[in-house]
């Protein structure tokens, strides 16, 4: 008896140390954390509930119409980068590198949003602990 209760308490703890949550979703693309929220990145949902990571980690904004997603992410020195995806040419089990581009920096990604008509980023969130989780 004592045994089960151990095991199942060890279960208990096990199970609690792994966590997740959707920042932001627009079917089929969210913005999911994993174990703390600055280890997150916008995925493709599959119908199973699976995903498929298209930028990440540390998305720290994301915008979205009907032909682009923009995404712009920090990476661990501090320096921002910038993607896009084109949706109409998405697939969902295509791999980050066969439909993501970037990462670009700001200069370059301003002049093909630009030329490409991208859309703003609508959702920023933090990019530390001690920021708000979203500020807009």
């Amino acid at each position: 008896m004592q045994r089960h209760i151990v095991l199942g308490l060890l279960f208990m703890f096990g199970a609690a140390g792994c966590d997740s949550g959707t920042l932001w979703q627009d079917p089929p693309y969210d913005l999911t954390w994993i174990d703390t929220r600055d280890n997150n990145a916008v995925y493709y949902r599959l119908d199973n509930g699976d995903g498929i990571r298209r930028v990440g980690p540390n998305v720290v904004a994301v915008g979205r119409d009907e032909h682009f997603l923009v995404a712009k992410r920090q990476d661990e020195d501090d320096q921002i980068w910038f993607y896009f995806i084109e949706i109409s040419k998405d697939r969902k089990y295509f791999n980050a590198s066969d439909i993501t581009q970037g990462p670009f920096g700001e200069q370059a990604f301003m002049a093909l949003a630009k030329a490409l008509g991208l859309p703003p980023f609508e959702h920023t969130f933090r990019s530390r602990p001690t920021d708000p989780l979203e500020t807009k």
